[in-house]
């Protein structure tokens, strides 16, 4: 990243009034998990030992259903936000500012697994939907 850069991961992007990211800032030593909903903002901020021009493994959990949002950097859980809305679906994105920034190896995948039904309860048999 650039000197004054921010980057970050923008997640259950709707429009520009209502949306959830993590950024980080290293000029300002800060990492922030934000939201906006209708036109208003929510943030959570830490001041975190950044260093300008280094890379970081950031890993973000974001449970849709509960509004949980988890923010890892290098592994270790950092910053724990809850999203003060139900509205929790959108678009995924990668967000970048002023000097700019690079992502290396970026993946979005979901880890929900298919309810299974007990046709019989009782019965080792069951049936995924």
């Amino acid at each position: 990243m650039g000197p004054a850069a921010y980057l970050g991961i923008v997640f259950w992007f709707q429009d520009r009034n209502n949306y959830a990211n993590i950024s980080i800032y290293p000029a300002y030593n800060r990492i922030a998990i934000g939201a906006a909903i209708n036109g208003g903002g929510s943030n959570r901020d830490k001041t975190y030992p950044l260093i300008y021009n280094n890379w970081y493994d950031l890993k973000v959990i974001a449970d849709s259903v509960s509004g949980n949002i988890d923010l890892y950097i290098d592994g270790v859980l950092e910053l724990t936000y809850q999203l003060p809305t139900n509205n929790r679906i959108g678009q995924t994105g990668l967000l970048t500012g002023n000097s700019g920034g690079y992502f290396d190896d970026f993946k979005v995948y979901s880890d929900d697994i298919p309810p299974t039904i007990d046709i019989k309860p009782g019965d080792a048999t069951t049936r995924s939907i």
